[in-house]
């Protein structure tokens, strides 16, 4: 999988602190476990359209768990 990420923020405080007009991480899912799930529903509706593999499925979910703990943790984007 290749791409670029802009994070959201990690909070509102640092997304108004940013100027940021989308909404933070925390405002958007209630925990990790939260994210994750949407992650794998996400994944799963493009596995069933056809967009994504059945076996890709899990390693976009772990992907998906590695970039929000990159980002809650502020090493996304380091090198």
């Amino acid at each position: 999988m290749v791409g670029s990420t802009h994070p959201f923020a990690r909070t509102s405080a640092e997304r108004t602190a940013s100027q940021d007009s989308r909404p933070s991480l925390d405002e958007r899912y209630a925990n990790r476990d939260a994210y994750v799930a949407v992650a794998r529903e996400h994944a799963l509706r493009l596995a069933d359209q056809r967009y994504l593999l059945p076996e890709d499925v899990e390693t976009v979910v772990e992907n998906a768990a590695r970039n929000y703990d990159a980002a809650m943790d502020g090493s996304i984007g380091q090198v």
